[in-house]
């Protein structure tokens, strides 16, 4: 598990290191991604390693990269180590924010941050509010 953590954090680290120099967004062609990707069902599990090998040099080249700081179009994301950190923590901790009992912790957190927002906002303190997963979930 470390081993390949810490193989995707040097590939995250090298990401933003080089996200300047890359392109915005590059769009695969479908003839050739169905050359590299379509293939039976497997028949048992694969290599981690394989697969992020796979993962990085066939799948992940062929995106609108919304961190980069010249994409301006569709959904933005945030662009920085933090939000890739805190994304992890989120995700190996496995939280389920959607109710006091299964995450009172990061759900306090939410209502302090929602608050924040509202009083930045000059809006009235009986305003509520909380967070989705984007904006067509808003919507």
């Amino acid at each position: 598990m470390r081993e390949l953590g810490y193989r995707v954090v040097d590939l995250v680290v090298d990401h933003f290191t080089r996200i300047r120099e890359e392109p915005a967004a590059r769009r695969g062609r479908r003839a050739d991604l169905e050359a590299a990707l379509r293939e039976p069902i497997p028949e048992s599990g694969s290599d981690p390693g394989f697969v992020l090998d796979r993962v990085i040099r066939e799948i992940l080249p062929w995106t609108a990269r919304v961190d980069h700081p010249r994409f301006f179009a569709f959904v933005p994301g945030p662009g920085n180590y933090v939000g890739f950190l805190a994304d992890a923590l989120t995700s190996g901790f496995n939280v389920f924010a959607g109710t006091w009992l299964g995450a009172s912790g990061p759900a306090m957190v939410e209502i302090v941050t929602v608050d924040w927002l509202r009083q930045l906002c000059g809006l009235p303190e009986e305003s509520g509010g909380l967070f989705v997963s984007g904006g067509s979930m808003a919507s």
